[in-house]
């Protein structure tokens, strides 16, 4: 968590993320649309057509956005201003992994807290909060998958997937992810939320 500046003298797709990221509500929808794409895969896009990406964009766009608004929240309920940016070599990276068949990386951007210094627990409540609501979607679609008839049950199940899938992969503890955060601020936190998002997504796997 971390100031984010914003370099005067860049060109190219740098210098357009940069400027996309004066205003808040773009960067989240750029981000979105970028997770959507990401998730389906250049392959998949191709093969399966356009209506098949507006599905998982759909599907993407909860566990993305309730994510993200998460840290925002937790942030602002301590005092603290904080926004969502996209980070543009991440972004970037992200990107081209939509052209591998099997693995992926979704590291387009985070919410940025202005703050020099923050307290450990503080700190790892905010990085919590966007995983653990996607633990709650996966474990509420879970439920309500059971008990809706099909097609809406398959939907639920995928919705379920792909935010257990999220948490898990937010929870890793390497940098710059969520999961880094917790790990260094409480191991035993980090354990218990790792191991329920691992749950959750050998349940829907």
């Amino acid at each position: 968590m971390y100031l984010y500046p914003y370099p005067r003298r860049r060109y190219g797709v740098v210098s357009i993320i940069e400027a996309l990221n004066r205003n808040e509500v773009l960067a989240l929808m750029i981000s979105l649309l970028a997770l959507a794409f990401i998730y389906t895969g250049v392959f998949s896009l191709i093969r399966r057509g356009l209506g098949y990406f507006i599905v998982i964009l759909l599907l993407t766009a909860p566990s993305f956005l309730i994510h993200e608004l998460a840290h925002r929240q937790v942030a602002r309920h301590y005092g603290y201003l904080a926004r969502y940016v996209i980070f543009p070599s991440w972004f970037l990276v992200s990107l081209l992994t939509a052209f591998l068949p099997f693995f992926r990386i979704i590291a387009l951007g985070s919410v940025i807290i202005y703050a020099y210094v923050l307290p450990r627990d503080v700190n790892v409540k905010i990085a919590l909060a966007g995983p653990l609501s996607n633990v709650v979607m996966a474990a509420i679609s879970i439920f309500f998958s059971r008990i809706i008839h099909y097609p809406i049950s398959t939907y639920l199940y995928v919705f379920s997937n792909i935010n257990a899938l999220y948490a898990l992969f937010n929870l890793l503890p390497i940098p710059p992810l969520d999961g880094f955060k917790v790990f260094k601020g409480n191991v035993r936190m980090w354990i218990i939320a790792f191991l329920l998002s691992l749950v959750f997504f050998l349940l829907t796997t």
